[in-house]
């Protein structure tokens, strides 16, 4: 037992999960089949290699970040009809991807090119290839967040402010902090948490705010509603998120976007409208 214990231990060290997990079950197979020691280390070393070829796919697929239905598997030829099977299977070969060319789906909403789109991405993860879905709102936004992080830290480099606050939808604060620090490794950014706004910590964390020397400031748009402030500022906020809305609609628009993603941003609009109205009543 106490040399099975070793072998656990090394094998641990060294991530060799199959052998840390089942050296009796190994061992064993070994002592029925009575394979040469050549061809037992080879299938020792085989079986860890799948397993860490199929933790990294795993890894890989997680970090995607693929909507729930992407597996071209599934694809319904008979909803859509732009593409037909063969043009389907010739593009799961990844052959434009190995040639380094673009691959440009064109046609109106509803007819499966987010499906296709995010497809492409599983197919090419299983492949071995790093990839990421992201649909058109998602990228705006990212460019958005790039632009305006560019521009407050040339603001503060140019001394017309100590520090910027972004207030951002409430899902978006994690990516906007991790947009912000690729951009500036070195920036010093404070970053809002659920726990910063509860009542016995929000003093202390709105505190924070104005005394730290931070280059810029992340909050989501539920947690700056607690910060207490005028009327008129809270109108002039409120249009500014407005007219940036409008802005991304037309822009969405005239790219040829989903439908679904202008829908999205139409309603978060009226929502918007509607508590400027009740401020301004």
């Amino acid at each position: 037992m106490e040399k099975l214990e070793q072998i656990k231990q090394y094998a641990s060290n060294l991530r060799l999960n199959s052998l840390r997990l089942n050296p009796q079950e190994l061992i064993h197979k070994a002592q029925v089949d009575k394979p040469t020691y050549m061809d037992f280390t080879l299938s020792i070393l085989k079986e860890e290699l799948r397993i860490k070829q199929e933790k990294e796919q795993q890894s890989r697929i997680k970090q995607a970040g693929l909507p729930k239905d992407h597996d071209l598997d599934n694809f319904d030829f008979n909803f859509s009809t732009g593409i037909t099977k063969t043009e389907l299977m010739q593009l799961r070969e990844l052959t434009w991807l190995e040639q380094n060319y673009n691959l440009v789906l064109m046609g109106p909403s509803g007819v499966g090119k987010t499906f296709i789109a995010a497809g492409m991405v599983y197919q090419a993860v299983k492949a071995g290839y790093k990839a990421y879905f992201k649909s058109m709102e998602e990228i705006i936004n990212i460019l958005n967040m790039r632009e305006m992080t560019a521009a407050a830290m040339e603001s503060k480099r140019l001394g017309l402010c100590n520090k910027s606050l972004f207030v951002v939808p409430n899902h978006l604060t994690e990516q906007w902090a991790s947009e912000f620090l690729q951009l500036y490794p070195a920036a010093k950014i404070l970053v809002a948490t659920k726990k910063d706004f509860e009542t016995k910590n929000r003093k202390r964390f709105c505190a924070r705010i104005a005394t730290g020397d931070y280059d810029a400031v992340i909050i989501g748009h539920s947690q700056f509603e607690r910060i207490p402030m005028s009327i008129e500022r809270q109108e002039r906020l409120l249009r500014e998120q407005i007219d940036e809305i409008i802005d991304g609609i037309e822009e969405i628009k005239a790219s040829g976007g989903e439908r679904f993603t202008v829908k999205q941003l139409e309603r978060t609009k009226k929502g918007l409208e509607e508590r400027l109205k009740k401020l301004e009543a």
